[in-house]
C-alpha cells in the first residue's frame, strides 16, 4: 500500500462554513462536559497522592472517558484489547502521533500499570488536565531544561525501579499531514537508561478526525497495531542513530510511507 492509498497520509480539510464552527463548538462543549461529569465522579478515588494506588484509577478513568467521547463521536476504534496490551508490559509504548485525538485513541485500550509523560500545557485543559497531573503522571517543562532534565531523569526512575511502563511520542509534536515525522532520540536514551523493552504502536486513521484549527470532530474508523516488540538489552549510547533509523523503518513500513519527513517544530533541548 502507497502512503497516497493510507487514510492516515491523507490530508485533513478543515471546513470554515458556518454550520461546520457550530458543530464544531457543541461537540468542544459535549466533550468538556463528558469530561467534567467522569472527573469529578473519578476524583475522590485519586485524593491521595500514592501512583500505585492513583495511576490504575486514573487509567482506568481514561479508559471510561475514551471510550465514552470515541463512541458519542462516532469513531470506531479496533485492536488489540487492554488484556492483550497488558501482555505486553512492562515495556515503553511508542506511538506516531497525528491527531490531539490520539491519547483519548489510545485511551481506550491503556493498560493500568502505564505512566504517561504529557508536556505541560496539559494543565490548561479543563479539568482533566489537572487530574491527570494530581494521579501522578508526570508533566514536563520543554521551556525549562533543568526541570525537562528532573522529570526525565524521575520518569526513568519510576520505568526502571517500579516496573511501570511508559507511554511516549517520540515525533515530538503532531504531524500536521499524518506522515511519520523523524523521531526524537529521548526515547532511546530512556529505552537504555532502564532497560526496558519498546513496544512501538500505530495509529492509523486519526489524522482527519480532528483537523488542526476546528473543533468539529468527524467520525471514523481508527486502528490500532501493535508492530514487533523491540528488545533492548544490549543497546549502547553509541549505536543510538541506528536504533532511530531501525525504528523509524519499522513505521515507515507499515505505512507504506517511502522516507521520514522533517520534525515539524524543531525542540528547544537537543535530545
Amino acid at each position: 500500500m502507497s502512503e497516497h492509498d493510507n487514510p492516515l497520509t491523507q490530508p485533513a480539510i478543515v471546513r470554515d462554513g458556518l454550520s461546520d464552527r457550530l458543530i464544531g463548538w457543541i461537540h468542544g462543549l459535549v466533550g468538556l462536559f463528558i469530561t467534567a461529569i467522569i472527573v469529578l465522579v473519578a476524583l475522590p478515588l485519586v485524593l491521595i497522592p500514592v501512583r500505585r494506588w492513583t495511576l490504575p484509577i486514573s487509567n482506568r478513568t481514561a479508559n471510561i472517558w475514551s471510550g465514552t467521547l470515541t463512541r458519542l463521536f462516532g469513531i470506531r476504534v479496533d485492536g488489540p484489547s487492554r488484556k492483550e496490551m497488558t501482555a505486553r508490559t512492562p515495556c515503553i509504548f511508542v506511538s506516531n502521533h497525528t491527531s490531539l485525538l490520539d491519547l483519548p485513541i489510545l485511551g481506550t485500550k491503556l493498560p493500568g500499570n502505564v505512566i504517561c509523560l504529557g508536556k505541560k500545557e496539559l494543565l490548561k485543559v479543563p479539568f482533566w488536565g489537572v487530574f491527570f497531573w494530581w494521579s501522578g503522571h508526570l508533566l514536563v517543562d520543554r521551556s525549562n531544561r533543568a526541570k525537562w532534565q528532573q522529570t526525565m531523569a524521575e520518569y526513568e526512575r519510576l520505568i526502571a525501579e517500579d516496573r511501570w511502563s511508559g507511554l511516549v511520542f517520540p515525533e515530538g509534536t503532531r504531524s500536521p499531514d499524518g506522515q511519520l515525522r523523524e523521531l526524537k532520540k529521548g526515547v532511546f536514551h530512556m529505552a537504555i537508561n532502564t532497560r526496558m523493552p519498546i513496544q512501538p504502536v500505530l495509529v492509523e486513521g486519526a489524522a482527519g478526525l480532528l483537523p488542526k484549527g476546528s473543533l468539529r470532530v468527524h467520525p471514523g474508523h481508527v486502528k490500532i497495531r501493535l508492530l514487533d516488540r523491540v528488545e533492548t538489552d544490549d543497546w549502547n549510547v553509541e549505536n543510538v542513530d541506528s536504533y532511530k533509523q531501525q525504528l523509524e523503518q519499522m513505521y515507515l513500513q507499515a505505512l507504506g510511507q517511502q522516507k521520514v519527513l522533517p520534525s515539524a517544530r524543531r525542540n528547544k533541548h537537543k535530545e
